[in-house]
């Protein structure tokens, strides 16, 4: 009974080693590919844009790491990216079971089995860079989200940049303007330069009363002397206010004579009244010109004040567009220059 019990035994025990080694030698071989990656702190990329978040350091950090990427190696989102870039014939959950995750300290180790070498070194190493692809993009999702708010931010500030900018346009060919410093600068210039043309005028009408006055002078002087070498010399005879004394001159003069230096006197006087209604007419010229200049200047403040009077809302207009605020020009204080002339009684 022990006996018959031993053979079966040994039976079995042939017919499974057989069996094995049947399935072992007639099994199609498989062959593994191994990569090995090693595991490095990453930096870290997630910035926000007003505080400074903490990061792990040193070990933990590593493992952290390692854990992250794992569970991307594992993913059945790599897996099936994996399948479409191979044109594998299986599903995801076929081909995690095709692989093997190693944790060696600080690497990594993927090892991909095939029933081809090339096989099994193209799905190691396709389904490495796609979970290394994912899992970059992973760590990119913060800096890409801080670069959309910024370009949010950036496109709002060139729309209201241009709304900005069009709304000066408008600002400028309503009133007529290119830049409103530049327009008060010139302003200022051609104010200064007609006060000083109207001072001009006003320094020639004193010249030209001082003139006439002096011509005047001596046409009077004239006419009183001709007036006294007409008049007989006698201690009777009353004498001429401001004349100058030519009875002595003419002494011994016939009347003919004295008659012709007479009318040159006369002539003479003559010739100076001409010549002083000359500066007469000098003098309501250069009035004429002091009232014509009074007037530009008084048109020119009144733009001025208007240009003034448009700075605020043009600064605050550049101040959109640009973001510098537009300096007014130094207007000084207006004064009146005190000009002296001469009045004849």
């Amino acid at each position: 009974m022990i006996g018959r019990r031993l053979w079966l035994i040994a039976l079995l025990t042939v017919v499974t080693v057989g069996a094995v080694l049947y399935l072992g030698f007639t099994a199609p071989p498989a062959y593994e590919a191994r990569i090995r990656l090693r595991v490095l702190a990453v930096e870290p990329e997630s910035v926000t844009l007003y505080t400074q978040s903490p990061a792990l350091m040193g070990r933990e950090q590593i493992i952290t790491t390692r854990e992250e990427f794992f569970s991307f190696l594992s993913s059945r989102s790599a897996a099936w990216k994996t399948i479409a870039d191979l044109g594998l014939e299986m599903d995801a959950d076929t081909l995690l079971r095709h692989l093997e995750l190693r944790d060696e300290g600080d690497f990594v180790a993927v090892i991909a089995t095939a029933d081809h070498p090339e096989l099994a070194e193209k799905i190691a190493t396709t389904h490495v860079n796609n979970a290394l692809q994912a899992y970059r993009e992973f760590r990119m999702v913060p800096v890409s989200q801080s670069v959309q708010f910024i370009n949010a931010q950036a496109e709002t500030q060139q729309k209201a940049l241009a709304e900005a900018q069009d709304v000066l346009l408008k600002f400028k060919l309503a009133n007529n303007l290119e830049s409103l410093p530049n327009e008060i600068g010139v302003l200022q210039n051609e104010i200064r330069q007609l006060r000083l043309n109207r001072d001009t005028a006003a320094i020639d009408e004193q010249q030209a009363q001082a003139v006439r006055d002096t011509y005047r002078t001596m046409a009077d002087q004239a006419l009183q002397q001709s007036m006294a070498v007409l008049m007989p010399a006698t201690s009777t005879t009353p004498a001429i206010t401001g004349t100058l004394n030519v009875a002595g001159a003419v002494t011994g003069l016939s009347s003919d004579e004295r008659q012709l230096l007479a009318r040159a006197l006369r002539d003479e006087a003559l010739r100076y009244n001409n010549q002083a209604v000359g500066q007469q007419v000098r003098i309501q010229e250069a009035q004429a010109s002091q009232a014509r200049y009074a007037q530009m200047i008084a048109q020119r403040e009144a733009e001025l004040s208007g240009l003034i009077g448009l700075h605020a809302d043009y600064d605050n207009l550049q101040t959109a567009v640009t973001g510098r605020r537009t300096p007014i020009p130094f207007w000084p204080t207006r004064q009146s220059r005190p000009v002296s002339r001469k009045i004849r009684d």
